[in-house]
């Protein structure tokens, strides 16, 4: 599934994207698309809770000077925190021209085997997290929107952008296709 994943975002004359929960998966794969494309962002900042288990992320930061990988953990306030300071000097005045909130859990469950504790726990992080994540960067999104060379009133990467990711297993309409089998009720209703 993942390596279908496709991007259409024109990303030329774009300063910076930041990726969260790029470790693996969807994230992983659109650092791998990114740094692939030859009007790629001057800075791609990834986020993963553990970079130095990330070895994949890890290989294509090492291969790729314009990446840069940055500890988060999205339901910790200290590490958004903290993030938001690393990322400000990775981007200084230029600020963060595109948030793609991308990090999120999965529990496999089903019906008879979920429990408050882990819906709770994917809210915490599906749902709520993203919000707050944005809401933490917000000053470095305004910052590149502020200084964006383009078109007055023209929405697009080139100013600023917050962009939130699901996975096909997020879709309504999905699920009744091949992925009916999987009863990851929590997932579904926080994407």
């Amino acid at each position: 599934v993942y390596s279908r994943v496709k991007m259409s975002v024109n990303f030329a004359g774009c300063n910076s994207v930041l990726i969260t929960g790029a470790s693996r998966g969807l994230g992983l794969q659109m650092v791998k698309h990114l740094v692939g494309i030859s009007e790629r962002p001057k800075k791609i900042i990834c986020t993963a809770r553990n970079p130095a288990s990330a070895q994949e992320l890890q290989q294509v930061a090492r291969s790729h000077p314009e990446v840069y990988v940055v500890p988060l953990d999205v339901v910790n306030d200290a590490s958004i925190e903290a993030a938001v300071q690393q990322v400000s000097s990775i981007v200084g005045p230029s600020g963060v021209n595109c948030l793609i909130n991308n990090a999120g859990i999965l529990i496999h469950s089903d019906l008879n085997s979920e429990t408050r504790e882990g819906m709770m726990k994917t809210f915490e992080t599906n749902t709520v997290s993203p919000l707050f994540v944005t809401k933490a960067f917000l000053p470095l999104l305004r910052a590149a929107a502020a200084g964006a060379v383009c078109d007055r009133g023209v929405m697009s990467v080139n100013r600023a952008a917050v962009i939130n990711i699901s996975s096909l297993l997020g879709s309504v309409e999905l699920n009744q296709g091949q992925f009916a089998a999987m009863k990851v009720y929590a997932y579904r209703v926080s994407k």
